[in-house]
């Protein structure tokens, strides 16, 4: 129950993220300079809109949580640049502004709690992904 209320959470999370990006790219220059580049930031809200979808799906749970994983280790290290930069506002969620240190914090808790639901690492050695598929 826990872990698919933190998949709900995630997911609208993630699809927010991704909607929010999508508007920002598709207002044109607001003004803002979030340091991304515009391919970067559409791409950024593909991938999140693909994972968010598979969290409300979950056919596939330990493909998802490895997605998830992978997806948030590399927010997390796009956040922390922001964060040693010292910048305000990191883009994360298009031209609404929430500050890089909160993001981070946010990404880490997730990957956190992709281990917290993960199987145990002994399961990742001696099984193949179809059959890690196939537990969930």
């Amino acid at each position: 129950m826990l872990e698919r209320l933190f998949n709900l959470v995630l997911a609208i999370v993630l699809l927010v993220g991704a909607g929010l990006k999508s508007y920002y790219l598709s207002v044109g220059d607001s003004g803002l300079n979030l340091h991304w580049s515009v391919g970067l930031l559409a791409a950024a809200a593909v991938v999140e809109c693909i994972v968010g979808s598979g969290l409300l799906v979950a056919r596939c749970g330990c493909l998802t949580r490895v997605s998830v994983f992978a997806l948030f280790v590399v927010l997390s290290m796009f956040s922390f640049r922001e964060v040693v930069q010292g910048r305000n506002v990191c883009g994360c969620f298009g031209a609404f502004a929430v500050s890089p240190v909160y993001v981070l914090i946010f990404d880490v808790s997730v990957i956190a709690g992709v281990l917290v639901f993960s199987a145990p690492l002994e399961t990742f050695r001696h099984a193949s992904v179809v059959r890690l598929c196939s537990l969930v």
